[in-house]
């Protein structure tokens, strides 16, 4: 619905068009009664077409109405024009925060005040049980003088399905339902900001408003998104699975406080993050002390009477020590009520690499704690990593983080001697430009011995066999290549050349026309017992071969000119005394 200047919507008075969106039209427009200038958004037509919706957001704009706060945009009034809902704000004059992040990242003073005013309208909001849902830059307001005001309190979660899907491609939407759980699976919001369990479309609580509220103070202080790819799945796979480069890499003036702030925020577990922006809030502001209380004594220093420069500098210290104090106890009993268990969860899980990550993070706070200290005892070891030639770059993950865009630990350039690394079974990635990626595992028990010191050979750009794989030598058996994987659909069932010999039925030896006779499929031609007129079943063109023999198997490979690997080189590669771990990402018994 468009409206001209001059529509009356009861009391209000239409002047100009402000915007328009997926949220709807926004008009300025003057309150006649009390003869102020306010802003009209008419809700989309389709939504306002649905009695049910109407009724539970008009019940529920009651409560955000109320949520009465310096840093939120008030909500004055519901109305109906010609069948449209429209909502009546408070007039904001000022710039988004999208618009000042055009510029570049914001100083870092500015960023503090900007992220604790944001904090302060969030936990407002999240103490009356209102949560936001499409927190991003677009949706936070600057006023000439500096004040922040957050728009659009609770509106993606009524909007559905006519919300977003703009222009902007990492925006989507869908009907949700009273949780916040979209009726048909898919997720409403903005990508780049949503938290993971937004993504996969979960309920929703608290929390991912703080996450939301991470990656919008990551654009704050870098001038780039946390979470951005090619396309919508890309950045909805980074949100769940990548973690953004860390913000001291981009800006050195961040604080190590802010920094585990916003460390906090960006927990892809929602256990890990503030429960609510209340105690974010508290952070934030603990840390805009500190630093304001730094400022203030070096300026009060180089400007003030001698005579006052010890009490201000005392002052400053007071305020700092206390501020510090109070973030770091918060960070403690974090650490302590949250950080611990959740390590303890993630060995229990068998994911090592994760826990990993978070001892070091336990760690700053719990430096002495006993517990920590058996927990690095218990599960990390150490080990080398060479290549040939060196300086290649080392990543690990679990092993049973099969994706391929299962999150890396970056360990350093070799030559890596005894370093720490978590115990259990690694899939391990070296790389260095202009030669080919080797990937591999490594096997640490926990009670067993450390892993063993062992050179990996790098070779050029494209000059391994394709679709094999180099496994390290390791004594009996010298380094040998392997198929990444064991088997492929093709014959050779009519070349003798292929066929090595010799067969044996019972206590005589048959000649090859004889055997092969025997390998027959189900229709009586040549081929793997469980095929038909000679092919396998349709469909099943990427399913590993079964039906066939020893000397069968070995006649294909003489084909391809390689050979079956012996008991021996199988044991080597196959990780046989890691078979129950390993099994959980196998295709036994599956598809495909």
């Amino acid at each position: 619905m468009t409206l001209s200047p001059g529509t009356r919507l009861g009391p209000y008075e239409v002047q100009s068009a402000l915007g328009a969106g997926g949220m709807g039209e926004v008009y300025k427009a003057r309150d006649t009664r009390l003869d102020r200038s306010v802003a009209i958004k008419v809700l989309p037509p389709e939504f306002s077409a649905d009695p049910e919706r109407r009724a539970r957001f008009e019940r529920e704009a009651k409560t955000i109405a109320g949520l009465n706060h310096p840093h939120i945009c008030t909500l004055f009034d519901v109305g109906d024009h010609d069948g449209a809902m429209f909502l009546v704000m408070e007039h904001l004059a000022g710039q988004t925060l999208a618009g000042h992040l055009d510029k570049g990242p914001l100083p870092l003073e500015q960023v503090l005040t900007i992220a604790a005013e944001i904090a302060d309208a969030l936990a407002a909001a999240h103490r009356q049980g209102v949560i936001h849902r499409d927190l991003k830059p677009a949706n936070i307001m600057v006023a000439p003088d500096g004040q922040v005001k957050v728009l659009d309190f609770g509106l993606a979660k009524h909007l559905g399905a006519q919300f977003a899907l703009q222009s902007d491609a990492a925006t989507v939407s869908v009907p949700c339902d009273e949780r916040g759980l979209t009726q048909r699976g898919v997720v409403v919001g903005t990508l780049s900001y949503m938290s993971p369990e937004q993504v996969e479309s979960r309920p929703l609580d608290a929390r991912s408003d703080v996450f939301s509220f991470g990656a919008v103070l990551y654009e704050l202080l870098t001038g780039r998104r946390a979470f951005q790819g090619d396309s919508p799945i890309s950045t909805m796979s980074a949100v769940l699975r990548d973690a953004p480069v860390r913000v001291h890499q981009v800006r050195a003036d961040v604080p190590h406080a802010l920094e585990a702030i916003l460390d906090r925020c960006l927990e892809k577990n929602p256990d890990l993050r503030y429960a609510s922006a209340v105690e974010l809030h508290a952070d934030l502001a603990a840390c805009q002390s500190h630093l304001a209380a730094q400022r203030l004594g070096i300026s009060a220093l180089l400007r003030q009477p001698r005579y006052t420069i010890p009490a201000l500098a005392f002052l400053a210290v007071l305020i700092a020590a206390a501020s510090w104090f109070f973030w770091r106890s918060s960070q403690v009993n974090w650490a302590r009520t949250v950080g611990m268990p959740e390590i303890n969860r993630l060995l229990d899980d068998g994911r090592s690499c994760a826990a990993f990550r978070l001892v070091g993070r336990v760690e700053r706070y719990l430096p002495s704690d006993p517990e920590i200290g058996r927990i690095r005892q218990n599960f990390l070891r150490r080990a080398s990593f060479l290549t040939d030639p060196p300086g290649a770059d080392v990543y690990v993950r679990d092993y049973l983080d099969t994706a391929a865009d299962a999150p890396e630990d970056y360990l350093g350039r070799t030559p890596l001697e005894k370093i720490l690394i978590p115990a259990g079974l690694l899939r391990y990635r070296i790389a260095k430009p202009g030669l080919d990626t080797a990937e591999g595992y490594i096997a640490s028990a926990v009670t067993g011995a450390l892993p063993d010191r062992r050179v990996v050979k790098l070779d050029a750009k494209g000059s391994a066999p394709p679709g094999m794989v180099r496994v390290p030598a390791q004594k009996p058996i010298e380094e040998f290549w392997l198929d990444r994987y064991e088997v492929t659909n093709s014959g050779g069932y009519q070349n003798a050349d292929y066929w090595k010999g010799p067969f044996v039925r019972g206590d005589r030896t048959i000649g090859w026309e004889q055997a092969v006779a025997d390998f027959k499929d189900a229709t009586g031609r040549p081929g793997p017992a469980t095929w038909e007129f000679g092919t396998f079943p349709q469909g099943q063109d990427d399913y590993p071969v079964s039906g066939v023999s020893w000397h069968e198997a070995a006649a294909y490979c003489e084909s391809e000119g390689k050979a079956l690997p012996t008991v021996y080189h199988w044991r080597r590669a196959a990780l046989l005394g890691m078979f129950a771990t390993i099994l959980e990402t196998s295709n036994f018994a599956g598809h495909g």
